[in-house]
Parts: C-alpha cells; sequence; structure tokens
C-alpha cells in the first residue's frame, strides 16, 4: 500500500491536535492535510481525495458531523471510497 497516495484530512480547531495529529501520520509515512474548521475541511474535500478524514466532533462553524456527511456526498459523487472518523475531547 502506498501511504502517500492514501491521503489523510486532520480536522480540528485546536491547533496543537492538529499538528500533532498531522505529525505523527507523517512520521508514519502518510500524506496529510489540515484544516481548523469545517467549511476550511469541506473546501479541501472538494478539490481533493482523500482516503481517511479526522474529524472534530465540535468545530467553529459547523459540526463535525454535519462535515462528515458532507464529505460522503463528495466521496459518493467522486466514486471514492474514503472514510471518516469523528473525534472528541470533551466529555458530556
Amino acid at each position: 500500500m502506498n501511504k502517500q497516495k492514501n491521503k489523510i484530512l486532520v480536522v480540528d480547531d485546536d491547533p496543537n491536535l492538529r499538528k500533532t495529529l498531522s505529525d505523527i501520520l507523517k512520521i508514519k509515512g502518510y500524506g496529510t492535510a489540515v484544516a481548523g474548521a469545517g467549511a476550511e475541511a469541506i473546501a479541501a474535500a472538494e478539490h481533493e481525495t482523500f482516503r481517511l478524514a479526522l474529524i472534530d466532533l465540535t468545530l467553529p462553524d459547523i459540526p463535525g458531523l454535519q462535515v462528515m456527511a458532507r464529505q460522503g456526498e463528495l466521496a459518493a459523487n467522486q466514486s471514492n471510497h474514503s472514510n471518516r472518523t469523528c473525534l472528541s475531547g470533551h466529555r458530556d
């Protein structure tokens, strides 16, 4: 498996977490892109194909579940089988 072709999108409004996740994935050989808000993540997915998106549930502009749904629609339109996973650091 060519990890660079399996690019991962990291979406989180916390810049430290976003950078840490991206750095770990790069060390493991994956290509990464980052977004700090939902609209930014959707725009990235409109222009590029990601094998996986790690999405924070609580983004400042759009809930993470809505971002997941929109990226799923884009992937279906592109005949792309991408995976999406939500992350949360909040306890409810």
